[in-house]
């Protein structure tokens, strides 16, 4: 399974869940973390600070109890 299959899958399922889909931040964060970049690498590239990035990683584990 590849970075767009996982992000298919999160995706798919978040939106059945909750009727939202996986943002643009997420999708980003989602990608950087399955090619092992730390999180002060993926709030740099997305102009974030690095405990929003891991806040934004927080929720996303929360949620995965719907995959």
């Amino acid at each position: 399974m590849n970075a767009g299959d996982v992000l298919l899958v999160v995706d798919d399922s978040l939106y059945v869940k909750t009727g939202k889909r996986v943002n643009n931040l997420q999708k980003g964060v989602i990608s950087s973390i399955l090619n092992h970049q730390k999180y002060a690498d993926i709030a740099e590239e997305f102009d974030k600070n690095e405990g929003y990035v891991k806040d934004v990683v927080y929720e996303l584990f929360q949620l995965r109890s719907f995959v």
